[in-house]
């Protein structure tokens, strides 16, 4: 159809601009017009002629988060897997592992755990376990000794893509360097808890060394629960220990997942997290219900106000 059209995977979004790679490493700018029927995304392969966006191919999946508003919005497109940074130089923070692993999950990812900055653990092998419990694959990895990297690079062989997540600071444009063989912006490191700044601020798709790609998405600071009641897998199981098949594993007798609690299993903080995202659920579908009645309502009273005046004209 286009005889002097080129193909290419967009890398980067920045509005009204794309920044695309071609097969051979070239990096090409184009300018978005409205003239497409959806929005492309990063990691979408197009087809593109000079400066001008031609055509998306079908992609294989399509990453989307829902946003507290209630809106849903499009991240990312074509990914193979997700990994999620969970730094142990400061107490790991359980409730956005849980958050992030079950964003994962609702998108159909088994995701990754790794385990960054183990020179500032004095016992980074006593994270794995808790890891674990939760039903997610835990890996160590180190950028500045190498630890996991030969694991990783292997993961993206045959130009398979990785979405790397993490809250800002955490380490992942410095993996991110150790992956592709290059040097990106990295932030300084804050003397007082050795945390790196936030530095990532668009969605760039990095091509890795061994022919893969990882997307590094500026820290997501907002995502909504998505469906009340639904425990994460690992927990799932445990639930279906517990003695009564309606419990709310809010503290009731025979309570599975409190057990795993009290046993050391399961982290406190990632049940209350859990009964958070519950409570948040259950708000963002009152809301829903509340929009939707006064849309309908809004709907019916201009339906009647129709038929009034069309009754008004028949009178006349």
């Amino acid at each position: 159809m286009w005889t002097t059209s080129s193909t290419g995977r967009i890398s980067a979004d920045f509005g009204s601009q794309l920044e695309v790679l071609d097969p051979s490493g070239g990096k090409h700018r184009l300018t978005l017009f409205s003239h497409l029927p959806q929005r492309p995304l990063v990691g979408d392969h197009i087809r593109f002629q000079g400066e001008r966006l031609l055509a998306i191919e079908p992609r294989t999946n399509r990453l989307s988060r829902l946003q507290t508003s209630g809106e849903t919005q499009d991240l990312a497109a074509n990914l193979d897997e997700v990994w999620l940074c969970l730094p142990l130089d400061r107490e790991p923070s359980w409730g956005r592992l849980i958050r992030f692993s079950h964003f994962a999950q609702s998108q159909g990812f088994t995701p990754l755990v790794l385990l960054t900055k183990l020179d500032l653990c004095p016992n980074p092998q006593a994270w794995i376990a808790p890891v674990t419990a939760l039903g997610l694959e835990a890996l160590l990895c180190s950028t500045p000794d190498g630890v996991g990297i030969a694991e990783l690079q292997a993961r993206l062989a045959a130009g398979k893509t990785a979405l790397l997540l993490g809250q800002s600071g955490v380490g992942k444009t410095t993996l991110a360097n150790r992956l592709a063989g290059m040097q990106m912006a990295t932030g300084p490191v804050r003397e007082l808890d050795h945390r790196g700044k936030h530095v990532t601020v668009t969605r760039r798709l990095v091509p890795v060394l061994g022919g893969g790609f990882l997307l590094d998405l500026p820290g997501l600071r907002e995502l909504a629960w998505e469906e009340q009641g639904q425990l994460p897998e690992a927990w799932d199981r445990l639930a279906q220990n517990c003695r009564f098949s309606n419990c709310r594993h809010q503290g009731e007798e025979g309570c599975a997942i409190k057990q795993a609690v009290l046993a050391g299993t399961l982290p406190q903080e990632a049940l209350a997290q859990w009964q958070k995202m519950e409570r948040e659920s259950a708000f963002l579908a009152r809301r829903s219900d509340k929009v939707a009645s006064a849309n309908s309502k809004k709907r019916w009273k201009a339906i009647h106000k129709q038929i009034r005046l069309q009754q008004k004209q028949e009178d006349r």
